[in-house]
Parts: structure tokens; C-alpha cells; sequence
């Protein structure tokens, strides 16, 4: 039979706990297995509920790797997988206690476990699990309690501005809070002197008005010959950079240049 659980330590003195989360092993009917989990419990239909709710409800607490193999064994042969973890490990999504199921020895005799059905608030922690807190004694001589209505805090003393707002009324509904501004239409345009033309009339007879010519006279004007200076000499660049002195250089012929 193939069990489905966490890897488990191969310490002897190391201490499991055992939890259901509602989980059925492959090829096995839920409802088979449901059933199979009440009559192992020997549980009510609430506590088979509570089994099979997906919450993580532990079943065994602290017991030796023997006990846990037991309980594991126990419920696939129900049908229903079982998680061992260890029990020093922090599970916080393991709820209190569930059940303790009925578990048979080697030798055939039923034990019951350590741990049985608690109702629902109570306290199902050890001593040496509850967290301890201590009592701090704090003084409060120096406190007193007000009357009702008291101010607790000091009078603002500053005067803030004075606001002189203008008397207002409440106008009728759809009266005109604003100016009325009334829209006054543009005047018609003059059209007496248009007439309408027949139809079909030809409108290409219709003079347009004459396009005004500029009057340019360049009486005083020539063309000059190709090549003429046409700048005054006040018009003229004229440069100042001055010509390099080559009178220190000379020309040497190259060797490949023939001689005369």
C-alpha cells in the first residue's frame, strides 16, 4: 500500500504529530472514505464534517515514530491521507485537536491515544505553552477624571477676523439670479439692389473688375556689358590681409624632371 505523508526523521527520540486535512487517497470513493473516517473515530456526523472541512485538524500530538506509523497506517487503510510532521515544528494552519482515533497494537488490543473531543473555546494549551505575560503596575495618582462635558484642552485665546458677509435671501425657484442678458438677433442685411435671374441665365457676360498695374519707370536704367563692375567703389570689400613674403623660398626641379 503506497502511504502518502511528509519525509520522517529516523531519530528515535524525535515526536510527531498527526493531522487530517479532509484529503482521500487516489482511486478511493469520498463518500466511502467519509464513512470510513466516522466509524474509525467512532465520531458524529459534526466532527466528520469538522474532518473533512479542508481546514488541517490535528488528530495525534506528540507521539513517537511507532504511534505515528501506526496512525498513518490506520488511515490509508481508510482511504484518507494523512500528514505527520514533526512536533517540535510550528504549524499555525494546524487547528486544536480533533480526534484521538482508536489505534490497534501489534498484540491486537485497541488503544484510544492520549487525546480526546473538547468543546468548542476550550483550553487545550499546556502550561508550559501559554505565553506568560507580566503584570505591570503602572501610576496613575497623578490622573483624575473630569466631569462630563469638560474641556479638556486650553481655551484658544486668539481672535480670529471678522467676517462681514452681506445679507442674502433665498430666491423662488427659476428666478433669474444673474443679469438678464438678453440676445438681440443682428439686422438683416440690404438686398434691394439684387435681383434674381432666370433660370438658365448665362452669367459669364458678368464684367470683373479690372486688376490694378503697377506703374514702375526705369527710364533710368541700362544693362551693363558681361563682366562689368557693377559696385561703386564705396560699395567695395575691400580687404586688409596682407600677402605672405616668398622672397626666401625657391623652387628646386625633381630629379625625374630633365635638365636644359
Amino acid at each position: 500500500m503506497k502511504l502518502y505523508t511528509h519525509p520522517m526523521p529516523t531519530e528515535n527520540n524525535e515526536r510527531y504529530d498527526i493531522a487530517f486535512a479532509g484529503e482521500c487517497l487516489e482511486g478511493h470513493d469520498p463518500m466511502a472514505v467519509r464513512k470510513a473516517i466516522g466509524a474509525l473515530f467512532k465520531a458524529d456526523e459534526a466532527t466528520v464534517e469538522r474532518l473533512f472541512s479542508g481546514t488541517r485538524q490535528r488528530i495525534k500530538r506528540d507521539c513517537d515514530k511507532s504511534t505515528a506509523l501506526k496512525y498513518q497506517k490506520s488511515l490509508a487503510a481508510a482511504g484518507a491521507k494523512a500528514i505527520v510532521t514533526r512536533a517540535s515544528v510550528s504549524d499555525p494552519m494546524v487547528s486544536a485537536p480533533a480526534v484521538a482515533a482508536p489505534i490497534t497494537t501489534d498484540t491486537g488490543q485497541t488503544e484510544t491515544g492520549e487525546l480526546e473531543l473538547l468543546p468548542d473555546g476550550s483550553d487545550v494549551l499546556r502550561p508550559d505553552e501559554r505565553s506568560k505575560h507580566e503584570e505591570v503596575a503602572l501610576d496613575l495618582s497623578h490622573l483624575t477624571l473630569a466631569e462630563t462635558g469638560d474641556r479638556l484642552s486650553e481655551k484658544a485665546t486668539g481672535v480670529g477676523p471678522v467676517i462681514n458677509a452681506p445679507d442674502f435671501d433665498v430666491a423662488e425657484p427659476g428666478a433669474q439670479i444673474g443679469e438678464d442678458n438678453e440676445f438681440v438677433p443682428p439686422p438683416p442685411p440690404d438686398t434691394s439692389a439684387l435681383n434674381l435671374a432666370p433660370v438658365g441665365e448665362n452669367l459669364s457676360d458678368i464684367a470683373s473688375a479690372e486688376a490694378l498695374t503697377a506703374s514702375v519707370n526705369i527710364d533710368h536704367l541700362d544693362i551693363a556689358e558681361a563682366g562689368s563692375d557693377l559696385l561703386k567703389a564705396d560699395e567695395r570689400k575691400i580687404s586688409t590681409a596682407e600677402a605672405p613674403d616668398t622672397s626666401h623660398l625657391t623652387l628646386t626641379p625633381s630629379e625625374n624632371e630633365p635638365k636644359t
